[in-house]
């Protein structure tokens, strides 16, 4: 059962007690905890490493302007706006239109995120979001600071650490969900789960990216072969923009000749089920939405 239209969201209930908890879950380069105090307000903390690859790379997988297919909770971008642009640093305004699946239930939504993309210091690039509006959202907000992983004996960097703090609460409950209990351990859930799936999408987007440098691509060419090539973005009154807050042009292999012009881009690797990518974040639908499944039932 699928209702496109516009769901009334109620009120959450008086937190029950027994609320508070913690939940972690981990994997071969993650751990993730999330906890609750009294009431629904859940806190994401995550650290992960990633070998073979810069923070570079994986700075430019999450701020990529259309990243939907790296990411499968990840349906499209509704709308996005740079509002402002300079080296090394990018403000942004990105709407993702989701999806809510309880049972057989789904229903779509829309979240605004002002973003910052913040590349200025190589040792530690940074990534924050907050929340502007949203159909079920109270607060969805976060940081991503990602730092080298540099070889003791040589200093080369030999991979990249990346630690999330998110905060997320519920706006509200849908009325086709009063009667199903959310409950602190629920919600925890939902948001490990979550959490999980970023993180597994993030290492297939890295392995891909591993396999094309091996090849003499650079994190561009790879991520226009998966992703496609942006539309231009232009920033209030700055006229067009970079769509990297990174500057990848030391990426790039010598041009023979041709005054600096790119080289046409490569055929679009096939895709697979497990490679299409939740900012935590969202597949492309037909009429434009994402998917970020923010609750859903086990």
């Amino acid at each position: 059962m699928t209702n496109q239209g516009k769901e009334e969201v109620l009120e959450l209930p008086p937190p029950p007690p027994g609320l508070a908890g913690s939940s972690t879950a981990g994997g071969k380069n993650f751990h993730a905890d999330v906890s609750n105090a009294n009431g629904y307000l859940c806190h994401v903390n995550v650290e992960c490493t990633w070998h073979g690859v810069g923070p570079e790379a994986v700075f430019n997988i999450f701020t990529f302007p259309n990243n939907a297919p790296l990411f499968r909770d990840i349906k499209c971008v509704g709308g996005r706006k740079v509002k402002s642009s300079a080296p090394g640093s990018k403000h942004i305004e990105v709407e993702q239109v989701g999806e809510l699946k309880i049972l057989w239930f789904t229903r779509r939504y829309s979240t605004w995120l002002d973003v910052h993309e913040d590349s200025r210091d190589p040792e530690n690039l940074i990534i924050t979001f907050d929340l502007i509006r949203s159909d079920v959202l109270g607060r969805f907000s976060g940081r991503w600071d990602l730092t080298p992983i540099r070889d003791p004996g040589t200093g080369e960097v030999r991979g990249c650490k990346g630690v999330l703090q998110q905060d997320v609460l519920p706006k509200g409950m849908p009325t086709f969900l009063k009667h199903v209990p959310l409950l602190g351990g629920a919600l925890r859930g939902v948001s490990l789960r979550a959490i999980q799936r970023v993180i597994e999408d993030c290492n297939a987007a890295i392995e891909k990216i591993a396999a094309g440098q091996r090849q003499g691509k650079s994190t561009r060419q790879v991520l226009l072969e998966l992703c496609g090539a942006p539309e231009p973005e232009e920033a209030d009154g700055n006229g067009p923009v970079a769509s990297f807050a990174v500057d990848m042009s030391d990426e790039e292999e010598d041009g023979d000749g041709d005054g600096g012009q790119e080289a046409e881009d490569p055929e679009p690797l096939p895709q697979s089920g497990p490679d299409k990518l939740v900012l935590t974040q969202l597949d492309c639908t037909p009429d434009g939405g994402v998917q970020l499944q923010l609750l859903t039932s086990s």
